[in-house]
């Protein structure tokens, strides 16, 4: 009938034939979708599933200058008009909650209301090209553009040589104001959560349990991607093969199986609550360098930040090979201020849901945490630290507990001129060994036969090394720093 509705509610979605190129719909639907939980002044990345759907239209209560289009070449948002523009298919568009509402407290900003968003128009259908950007820092607000959702996997997989090898979906999650960083990160291993209303454990859970393999972004999800520094220029297109229908309860994926990976996460607090999380994964087929749609650039923003490190680039997510208690991970922060910080581990799945531990080191104070038992407080100077603390997995052996009082006290270890020298004029020195504080042999000097060594040939980068010196009398392990 003439007056016949095509609604397609939240959460369902509309599918069409898999290898379908061209867009031959002549209907409209309404495609309904909720946001988040969110306050007043407080925003969402949309991108629309139908063609013609104007950016007013969609939200007539946002004000006027609330609705922003990223720039490529400054990386800033910008205001659009939202009267004279539609959304352009595949496009990401950043968009403030209605300015009123008759929840109570919503207009205040004391309490967060849903908003009904509701796409009206043709449905996209088949292939939809989108340009990335190659200017500026090469990052773009796509989206995807169906409605139904489409496969993590599947849009990565068609984004192989346009996409930045480390680059993630970075989904817009901030509350107005606050210190924290302002997306939430996901790459088909992990999600890395922050601490605004849809970017905390609501949408962490999604994403932590089932097979990584049916992961999907939503109908009207906008998202931030980062172009290749090799690509001259960049057209992406989305087809119909990455489409999948609605997942049962509207998670974005199916709790089918449990993923193989072991990960865990840890968050970087500071007494005012600001928060930033690095997630680490496990899991077969990975490398310790970049590893394409799994591990997760850290994305620049003016709060704290916590990441880890591989080849000299910061990742909020990074996935490693099978796990390996002897791996050191190095782990990077950013301090906005002077002041209290504490590191905590927030969740974990995998083996380390068994016996296995998780150490950070302080590189600064020598300590070793375990952070299992609980959250890890240090202060610090404002400024950016890449070398100050690591995760272990193995607390390197306490040496030298049975030595005796007396040999332990004359046997001196000391450096002279870059050379580390060992004296022990009460017995005869037969070997020496250097350990760093992870337990890992760096160097040995046997048949010394003598009251005193020097250890030529060894050097090492600044840190707290274990000597242990095998004498006719005893054994003995002294600290020092190289």
């Amino acid at each position: 009938a003439s007056t016949a509705e095509f609604k397609v509610h939240n959460n369902a979605a509309l599918l069409q034939g898999d290898f379908a190129t061209g867009n031959t719909n002549s209907g409209v639907i309404q495609l309904h979708r909720d946001s988040n939980s969110l306050f007043r002044l407080d925003y969402t990345m949309w991108s629309s599933p139908v063609a013609g759907q104007n950016l007013y239209d969609f939200s007539t209560g946002t004000l006027d200058t609330r609705f922003y289009e990223y720039d490529a070449a400054t990386g800033h948002y910008v205001v659009i008009d939202p009267e004279e523009n539609d959304f352009d298919p595949a496009t990401g568009y950043l968009i403030r909650m209605p300015n009123g509402s008759d929840v109570p407290g919503y207009i205040a900003g004391d309490a967060p209301m849903v908003f009904n968003g509701v796409f009206t128009g043709k449905p996209n259908n088949g292939d939809i090209p989108v340009i990335l950007a190659t200017i500026g820092d090469r990052y773009t607000a796509i989206g995807n553009p169906y409605p139904s959702p489409i496969s993590l996997e599947g849009f990565f997989g068609g984004g192989q040589n346009l996409l930045d090898e480390a680059s993630p979906l970075y989904l817009w999650r901030k509350t107005n104001e606050s210190a924290n960083p302002s997306y939430a990160t996901l790459t088909t291993t992990a999600y890395a959560e922050n601490e605004a209303p849809g970017g905390g454990n609501e949408m962490a859970d999604f994403y932590i349990e089932g097979n990584e393999a049916n992961w999907m972004i939503a109908p009207g999800q906008g998202f931030i991607v980062k172009t290749a520094a090799t690509a001259s220029q960049g057209t992406y297109t989305f087809t119909n093969l990455m489409r999948r229908p609605a997942a049962a309860g509207g998670t974005p994926f199916f709790r089918d199986m449990q993923t193989p990976a072991s990960r865990f996460w840890l968050d970087l607090t500071n007494s005012t609550d600001a928060r930033s999380q690095v997630a680490v994964v496990y899991k077969e087929g990975a490398t310790t360098g970049i590893d394409y749609s799994m591990d997760g650039r850290h994305y620049p923003s003016n709060g704290i930040a916590l990441y880890s490190l591989a080849e000299d680039t910061n990742l909020t997510i990074q996935t490693r090979p099978a796990f390996n208690a002897e791996d050191v991970l190095p782990i990077g922060y950013i301090a906005i201020t002077d002041g209290q910080y504490s590191i905590s581990l927030r969740r974990f799945d995998g083996l380390f849901t068994g016996a296995q531990k998780i150490y950070l080191k302080d590189n600064l104070t020598g300590t070793i945490h375990n952070l299992k038992d609980s959250d890890y407080t240090f202060t610090s100077d404002a400024g950016t630290f890449n070398s100050r603390f690591e995760v272990i997995y193995t607390v390197p052996p306490v040496l030298g507990t049975k030595t005796p009082a007396d040999i332990a006290s004359s046997v001196i270890v000391y450096k002279n001129n870059g050379i580390i020298k060992v004296s022990s004029p009460n017995a005869v020195i037969d070997t020496v060994v250097v350990f760093d504080v992870r337990g890992t042999k760096l160097f040995e000097q046997n048949d010394v036969n003598s009251n005193a060594t020097s250890l030529n040939g060894f050097t090492a980068e600044q840190q707290v090394l274990i000597i242990t010196i095998t004498t006719d009398k005893g054994e003995v392990s002294k600290k020092i720093v190289y």
